[in-house]
């Protein structure tokens, strides 16, 4: 058995000269070191042992992971407690990932490389889908318009522009005109949409005679435009 020990005293190792490092061995196999610098190295470190509380880490030190893997989260079983900051893309198996943390959106999921397949989470609470209201809301048309109550989502109000005839405009503007709308009215009345602008939908409702008119019951949907959520 072969041992170094100090009964009383601090037990001083020393290696002389510029840049030379202690190193442990066992069995003639380098286990440990000491750089001149301080830095400890080992082969293994039994995390069992470890007591205490562990000095701040940074990412900027840690090894094993390849550029395109160090922005990413891993996706693990768990709860998250405290405040959690991310940012970057995370990998979801081969065929989508999402994007966490930029200042428009708080998630956006998709397919790679396919755009027309985004699920977007905006940093507001609102849902973008292709399945998914744009902006929806049903308001009497009849004096003064206006939603009823609060039946009303991404419109911020109503712009009277004659009989029967109606701007509803969006909170949120729309990137694009490309986007689909639909009026429904009550009966023995039609509800036609007659313009799509980014900052409105505006909608025309007509009665058997094809009159315009105004009426009580209309409902506007908008669906499909993505960007502009």
């Amino acid at each position: 058995m072969s041992t170094i020990k100090s009964s009383d005293e601090h037990l001083t190792l020393n290696a002389d000269g510029s840049s030379k490092d202690i190193k442990f061995q066992a069995n003639g196999v380098e286990k440990a070191s000491i750089s001149s610098a301080g830095a400890f190295t080992s082969t293994t470190i039994d995390a069992t042992k470890l007591t205490g509380a562990l000095p701040a880490i940074s990412g900027a030190a840690l090894t094993g992971l390849s550029a395109s893997d160090s922005t990413k989260m891993p996706l693990a079983g768990g709860t998250f407690t405290g405040g959690v900051t991310f940012n970057g893309t995370q990998t979801l198996g081969s065929s989508s990932y999402w994007i966490a943390g930029n200042t428009t959106n708080a998630f956006v999921f998709n397919s790679v490389g396919d755009a027309a397949n985004l699920l977007i989470l905006k940093n507001d609470g609102r849902l973008g889908n292709p399945a998914v209201s744009k902006a929806h809301g049903a308001f009497s048309g009849n004096g003064t318009p206006s939603f009823w109550g609060s039946n009303s989502y991404n419109f911020s109000s109503i712009t009277d522009v004659g009989t029967g005839n109606y701007r509803v405009n969006f909170t949120n503007n729309m990137a694009n005109v490309d986007y689909d709308a639909y009026c429904q009215v009550g009966d023995q009345i039609t509800g036609h949409v007659t313009g799509r602008a980014t900052t409105y939908v505006e909608v025309v409702v007509r009665n058997n005679s094809l009159s315009t008119t105004d009426t009580s019951t209309v409902f506007v949907n908008v669906f499909n435009e993505l960007v502009g959520i």
